[in-house]
């Protein structure tokens, strides 16, 4: 019991919670806000890898 507590916390702790670091939201609305920021530099990227190989 002790552990499944401590791992619940441990979830929310890392999940839920605004961090500071990610200008206060939480990882879930911090990756929402940015996932498309990120995706197409990486996909152009790993396009230009597939050219050069």
């Amino acid at each position: 019991e002790a552990n499944l507590d401590l791992t619940t916390w441990l979830v929310k702790y890392n999940s839920y919670r605004p961090h500071e670091a990610l200008a206060n939201l939480t990882p879930l609305e911090y990756a929402q806000k940015n996932f498309f920021q990120v995706l197409p530099m990486w996909s152009a990227s790993t396009i230009s890898i597939f050219f050069v190989i």
